[in-house]
């Protein structure tokens, strides 16, 4: 068996030649793993004539590693190895592709570390981002963090040379840190590091801001150029919103009166939400919200208020319809999380 590894984008291509077996598994595995841990891997089978039942078990112990989920990918199996992937019913566990290309340019899942020593907070935020197709290792300590390299570091109130030691042995991704707030705030009076992204958190948190920080951390495209239409009024609040979700892959549309926002309802564009003022001009946000609501395309898409709520008017707006509220000034990772959370569900 001989093996070469290319790299293509962001992902490591590990291309095999020969037979994958019993007296070759071991050599294959060290291979493998070094590329894994790093990311992407694809694993090209052209070149591979055979491949028994201990080769075929290497490849699922791959693909079967929860912190794996998606970064492990089969590409171009000869027919006869692809026969038996497929006689063994393997091909509903391992990620197969026809050629090498196909499988490098789907997205990959991104690999978030999690070191919170409350078990309670961990869960909570290990099933949060789980929901959202990260592929999360939570941990408690730093010893159980292993060596496999994330795109985000997500850290509880851990010492930080020890921190930072470790954040180095794993290419020093963007990290989040999650703390009391007098400890947030005096990470942030002492600046970002200059060489990493840093964020950070203050507990007890609100699990959309931390969704949104995670966004904004990792540079996620995630609006997958969803139409969102937005009437909001003031022209500070509007310019923020269109920054922020343009840069994250959404396409927001603005009406700037309550007039302009109904004929933008009628041209005939899909929306998959709405973000209007808690007093857009022109009109009251009750009646704007029966506008939207009477199109029977827009019965149950969200509908976010923005404004400089007080704790009565959240309640009231939701008992109006609005699926949520969002506080001016913007906090961008509040709105990031926020329509993430009810776009999906919609």
């Amino acid at each position: 068996m001989e093996c070469t590894t290319t790299r293509l984008g962001e992902a490591q291509v590990l291309k095999v030649r020969g037979t994958i077996d019993a007296n070759t598994i071991n050599e294959a595995r060290a291979y493998v793993q070094p590329l894994l841990d790093n990311g992407l891997t694809v694993i090209d089978l052209s070149q591979v004539d055979f491949i028994d039942s201990s080769g075929l078990g290497m490849l699922v112990a791959f693909a079967k590693k929860p912190f794996n989920r998606g970064l492990f990918r089969i590409a171009a199996p000869q027919p006869p190895v692809e026969k038996i992937i497929r006689l063994a019913r393997l091909d509903r566990i391992l990620d197969l592709y026809s050629g090498v290309n196909e499988a490098v340019l789907e997205p990959a899942p991104r690999r978030i570390t999690v070191i919170e020593p409350d078990e309670a907070t961990r869960s909570i935020i290990e099933a949060m981002l789980e929901s959202y197709e990260y592929n999360v290792r939570a941990v408690g300590q730093i010893a159980e963090a292993g060596q496999t390299q994330p795109h985000l570091i997500i850290a509880g109130e851990l010492p930080p040379s020890e921190l930072s030691a470790w954040r180095e042995t794993v290419g020093n991704p963007p990290i989040l840190h999650l703390g009391p707030e007098e400890e947030i705030q005096s990470l942030r009076q002492l600046g970002l590091d200059a060489t990493v992204e840093e964020a950070g958190l203050a507990k007890p948190f609100d699990p959309y801001d931390l969704l949104g920080q995670v966004r904004l951390l990792l540079h996620d495209k995630v609006g997958h150029g969803a139409a969102l239409l937005c009437c909001l009024g003031d022209r500070e609040v509007a310019e923020t919103v269109q920054f922020v979700l343009e840069r994250h892959g959404y396409r927001p549309l603005f009406a700037a009166t309550y007039g302009a926002f109904v004929k933008k309802l009628e041209e005939g564009i899909v929306f998959q939400a709405f973000l209007i003022s808690h007093k857009p001009v022109g009109g009251n946000f009750d009646a704007l919200l029966g506008e939207i609501r009477s199109n029977q395309d827009y019965a149950k898409t969200p509908v976010i208020a923005v404004g400089p709520l007080t704790q009565q008017e959240v309640i009231a707006y939701v008992k109006m319809g609005a699926q949520d509220v969002l506080a001016v000034p913007i906090v961008p990772e509040s709105l990031l999380g926020k329509l993430a959370h009810h776009i999906k569900r919609y």
